[in-house]
């Protein structure tokens, strides 16, 4: 399918759309959570997101990358989430590890889903121990840099010349945002921690599954 992209585009959007569902579902919820959140004066976006070292709040891992602090974050989240979800769909599936296969339900776990638990344990573990105590964290940024990490570190790993050229395709027209993401900004509403630790999971699962390049 990767193939198309370069050959017919048009018939490569329509494959995405029909199997890329997982990506395109979450952000129609994504849109729906912030629909629900702007008539509560977003209350709903507070109650789903991480509390730094709040206990009580460390389930909130799961729930943060679906909120958003308002239509411009959420908009600016949208288009990449959407796109490298989508190429995650119809990635390379690369033979698992013995020891991560052996992980109940992580071996029939498609490659989306997979980063998208890596990228979200990662980003949010992350925010929750580095940023400021109490602080709150939404946002999918954190899966964002997750899955740029897996398709820039996978692709130029794994060594099949279409993913490799999509990676670097995606490196080229990316890298800048997300080199300027992960810088940190220290008094700033931004989780850089976030996004850097999303970007080590999706770059650490990407040369773990591909070790030797």
């Amino acid at each position: 399918m990767i193939a198309s992209f370069f050959t017919d585009p048009t018939s490569w959007l329509h494959e995405i759309v029909d199997v890329a569902r997982a990506p395109l579902a979450l952000a129609v919820l994504m849109w729906i959570i912030q629909i629900l959140a702007s008539t509560t004066h977003h209350r709903i976006s507070r109650a789903l997101a991480i509390h730094a070292w709040q206990p009580t709040r460390i389930w909130a891992i799961a729930t943060a990358p679906l909120a958003h602090g308002g239509f411009g974050h959420l908009i600016a989240n949208t288009i990449p989430f959407v796109i490298f979800g989508s190429l995650l769909c119809v990635w390379p599936q690369p033979v698992l590890p013995p020891r991560l296969s052996a992980v109940p339900g992580i071996a029939h776990l498609d490659l989306f889903w997979l980063v998208t638990i890596t990228a979200a344990l990662t980003s949010g573990i992350g925010a929750f121990v580095l940023n400021r105590r109490g602080s709150a964290t939404v946002g999918a940024s954190g899966l964002i840099f997750g899955y740029f990490g897996y398709i820039v570190t996978s692709g130029l790993r794994e060594g099949d010349g279409q993913a490799l050229a999509i990676a670097l395709g995606i490196g080229a027209v990316w890298g800048i945002s997300m080199l300027r993401g992960v810088i940190p900004r220290f008094g700033s509403r931004v989780s850089w921690q976030g996004h850097l630790c999303g970007l080590i999971g999706g770059a650490g699962l990407g040369i773990w599954l591909y070790p030797t390049a």
